[in-house]
């Protein structure tokens, strides 16, 4: 996978958690909400990790 389909596919992931955490919340299950905003947290953490820093750092 290139660098551009992984930074959509990534960006798709951690749009759908975001859509699935709204569902929950309407569906008045919010006990499932800290693993879904956990696995949000991830995938951000690994785009920024990979992405951003990585990035930012070839630049210079």
């Amino acid at each position: 996978m290139n660098e551009q389909d992984w930074l959509q596919e990534t960006i798709k992931t951690v749009n759908n958690l975001c859509l699935i955490s709204f569902i929950l919340i309407d569906a008045d299950r919010r006990e499932l909400l800290p693993t879904v905003i956990e696995l949000m947290h991830l995938e951000t953490q690994d785009l920024i990790n990979d992405y951003c820093v990585i990035n930012s750092c070839q630049t210079t």
